[in-house]
């Protein structure tokens, strides 16, 4: 906690604004769909149809939150405190009935679980959200639904900067909230030996106080070594300065995702893959995208013209350009063993860069 404090103090007060006119609203008819319904994978006989003022376990709901393929999240109020106790709210997180999703579900509870098990004084630790409590209940259907409680967090990182205006969160607001983030993601590579597997500017969420706080953690490192958060990292850090994905496999003028051309944004930045990568590669993927020889089958799909880190980041100017160039580079190399694990990216000098 002190470590934020020190960070953050004096940036963020800068942000205090006023606050604006509430938006005028009119009446949706009960027909249209919304949020989760407008999904192409809606089922709703998988999504529990929770009501404001509902009372599920000992939380009334209060508002919606959110919603995600495999869950919706609700603001709720515990409503087995005594009168003298103060107001506790939590966010309630209602997995859908699908046995994929039980199975996810069942997973983050675990891991949270041995997470608080451990006996640890790492700071990080204070920067990883998990859960408070669980249970089952039952839908309307008759399938179960497996609940998660946490503490209520805020917006998002990415979205707390639209807030902020067109020029989004302020540089040395958003270094010291990447020294959280990277404080959290240490504690959960080098002392609960779990990846994050989903790093993305949704799952950086903003606290009411101090903390920026990383949730849905995913994978035990034997899966999936911890490199591939730094690689995650480096590509959510590009998008919230810049505004715009680094690679997203699109084509011009076309919104259908491209392996393909996935691959060719990668090649234009960071030059073709090495030899000892596309050897470690699942052969079924690598022969039908690279040859025996290692040339890209696509070539055709790497965009012409000049593009490198320094052309693409007009965002900064001068040594705080250079520096934060250097900063991505050990994050997005192609060989896993090559980037700079989060601890030693805590210490990285742009971090601490004074522009």
């Amino acid at each position: 906690m002190k470590l934020f404090r020190h960070h953050l103090n004096k940036p963020i007060r800068s942000l205090h604004c006023k606050p604006t006119k509430p938006l005028s609203s009119k009446t949706i008819s009960p027909n249209w769909p919304i949020e989760e319904e407008r999904s192409p994978q809606y089922n709703p006989r998988k999504y529990y149809p929770a009501r404001i003022g509902e009372t599920i376990g000992r939380y009334r709901i209060i508002s919606k939150l959110g919603w995600g393929a495999n869950s919706t999240a609700w603001l709720a109020k515990d409503a087995s405190r005594w009168p003298w106790q103060s107001t506790r709210y939590v966010t309630l997180k209602i997995t859908n009935s699908g046995d994929g999703e039980k199975k996810a579900a069942e997973d983050e509870l675990k891991i949270s679980q041995h997470i608080s098990s451990l006996q640890s004084n790492h700071e990080g630790r204070a920067y990883v959200r998990l859960v408070q409590d669980s249970f089952q209940i039952q839908g309307i259907h008759g399938d179960s639904h497996i609940c998660l409680v946490f503490e209520p967090l805020r917006e998002p990182l990415w979205l707390l900067g639209r807030h902020l205006g067109s020029n989004g969160v302020p540089l040395q607001v958003l270094r010291a909230f990447l020294r959280v983030i990277l404080c959290g993601l240490d504690f959960l590579h080098s002392e609960c030996h779990i990846i994050h597997t989903d790093l993305k500017a949704d799952n950086f969420l903003v606290g009411f106080e101090d903390p920026t706080v990383l949730k849905d953690y995913a994978r035990q490192q034997e899966v999936h070594p911890a490199p591939a958060d730094i690689w995650n990292l480096g590509t959510v850090l590009w998008e919230l300065l810049a505004d715009e994905a680094l690679f997203n496999g699109l084509c011009d003028h076309q919104e259908e995702y491209s392996r393909e051309v996935h691959i060719a944004q990668m090649i234009r930045l960071l030059g073709p893959p090495p030899s000892q990568f596309l050897d470690r590669c699942d052969p079924c993927i690598r022969d039908e995208l690279f040859s025996p020889q290692g040339s890209f089958r696509f070539p055709e799909l790497i965009p012409s013209g000049e593009f490198n880190f320094s052309n693409m980041t007009p965002f900064l100017h001068g040594e705080d350009q250079r520096l934060f160039i250097e900063f991505v580079r050990r994050m997005l190399r192609w060989e896993p063993e090559r980037r700079s694990s989060a601890k030693e990216l805590y210490n990285d000098p742009w971090l601490s860069y004074k522009s």
